[in-house]
């Protein structure tokens, strides 16, 4: 019981992926050649506040060379190699390999672009998260996700939030969510919204529990392009320049 308490008051876990490809300061040949990535990510907390945030960044070297990079961090952690991180002033210095190098860099502060809340009721009456693990009953889980007014509007203007809930089916069934995506993965269901930059996100998922616990949520900040085909639109103006005439 104890178990997944643990694992229900962690309810929550946000990945919000910021895909930017960035100029490196690398000092090596063919530095133009070299790309870096970020990925933002945001631990929240059970009920959709902030808990702590840190980024991966990736580079690609084709050739061994130090990688100059910058961030305001509390901690930096080399995740490809041994070598030590040498990090004063925002300034982070290290030898790296050719191929691909990450180091994850913790965050002293954060504002998210987005502000999620996310509220459990059972049965019909408000309960906390960790009074969820092992419970049974009718089972609403509310998500909210608000454009942050405090953080910069480039990702909340540009970006979509894509939400999944993740439920197994031996313990939670007759799942329903409206303007949801419902898919079978193995013996889970994925329950999937997509927010719209502009747009307010208000989602509910309901389901009939029993001995109840669940993975995290998941919310993933995604570039948004459509590929779409535009129709031909020929007859209609040929057919408009004959009026015309």
């Amino acid at each position: 019981m104890k178990q997944r308490a643990k694992r229900i008051a962690a309810l929550l876990l946000t990945c919000l992926t910021a895909g930017l490809l960035l100029p490196s300061n690398i000092l090596a040949k063919d530095a133009e050649t070299i790309t870096k990535e970020e990925v933002v990510y945001a631990n929240l907390n059970a009920d959709g506040s902030f808990g702590r945030a840190y980024v991966v960044n990736a580079f690609n070297l084709p050739e061994a060379g130090q990688i100059v990079d910058y961030g305001d961090y509390s901690k930096v952690t080399n995740l490809s190699t041994t070598e030590p991180l040498a990090y004063e002033n925002g300034e982070v210095r290290v030898g790296a390999p050719a191929g691909r190098f990450y180091y994850q860099g913790d965050l002293s502060s954060a504002e998210l672009p987005w502000l999620f809340s996310v509220a459990y009721l059972l049965d019909g009456k408000r309960v906390e998260a960790a009074d969820l693990a092992g419970a049974a009953g009718r089972l609403e889980m509310q998500i909210s996700i608000r454009d942050n007014p405090d953080a910069a509007a480039t990702f909340a203007q540009n970006y979509a939030v894509q939400v999944s809930v993740t439920l197994d089916t031996e313990r939670c069934g007759a799942v329903r969510a409206e303007g949801a995506t419902i898919a079978n993965s193995g013996k889970d269901k994925v329950v999937s919204f997509i927010k719209m930059p502009g747009t307010d996100g208000d989602y509910s998922v309901f389901a009939d529990v029993t001995d109840f616990e669940m993975d995290g949520i998941q919310c993933s900040g995604i570039p948004l392009t459509v590929d779409m085909e535009l129709p031909d639109t020929g007859s209609l103006t040929g057919g408009v320049a004959q009026l015309q005439n």
